[in-house]
């Protein structure tokens, strides 16, 4: 399964209409429309993949998710990570994944970095994660002020979470981390494991770093 967010400009008539996943963001009640595309691989190429040892699945689920806060950013990430809108981007983006993780009940959550990291503070039960780090030095963080009680209101509205759950999990030095929630997750149920570079050299660069 994998689950993507719509872009400007573009257009999806490919893929099938399958309802809705309610959210709330910024204290509005929001519903993201789910669209569904199955790609399943071409029986010769299965054969073939098999007998060069690939394991690549048969085949795949997209789960593309539409609403105009994802159609409103300018390129694939919003910036700049301080303003509301692209925080409420973020919020919308992990409150949706979360809820197709409920739906679809899948073996592990496969994270790529902090953009749906914030994803473990809304599933209903816990499930295995991999999170892959392809660049360490990005963690969704905003370092700009010092974060206190009046900043995790705000935040704790925007993300449709308690204040007290957004201090506690997502606060670090002072600063807002999205990334922080799925680590400590990580941590709490895995006992660390499960957290990973996209290659070895970058795990060795990245842990000399960090």
């Amino acid at each position: 399964i994998c689950v993507t967010a719509c872009m400007p400009g573009k257009e999806y008539a490919f893929a099938e209409p399958v309802g809705h996943v309610g959210v709330k963001v910024s204290g509005r009640h929001l519903k993201v429309s789910v669209l569904r595309k199955e790609v399943t691989r071409d029986p010769a190429e299965e054969k073939a993949a098999s007998a060069d040892g690939d394991e690549a699945p048969a085949s795949i689920t997209y789960y593309i998710l539409d609403h105009p806060i994802f159609r409103e950013r300018d390129d694939i990430y919003p910036a700049p990570q301080t303003a509301r809108r692209t925080l409420e981007f973020y919020s919308l983006w992990c409150q949706s994944v979360a809820r197709i993780i409920d739906l679809e009940a899948p073996d592990v959550f496969h994270c790529p970095d902090f953009h749906g990291a914030m994803a473990v503070m809304y599933v209903e039960r816990p499930l295995p994660v991999l999170l892959v780090l392809h660049n360490a030095e990005y963690q969704g963080s905003i370092s700009t002020q010092h974060m206190g009680r009046r900043e995790a209101r705000h935040l704790a509205d925007v993300f449709n979470l308690p204040p007290e759950r957004i201090r506690k999990e997502t606060f670090i030095e002072g600063k807002f981390c999205m990334l922080k929630p799925i680590v400590d997750y990580a941590k709490k149920y895995q006992r660390g494991y499960g957290i990973c570079a996209v290659s070895r050299n970058y795990a060795l660069e990245a842990s000399l770093k960090h």
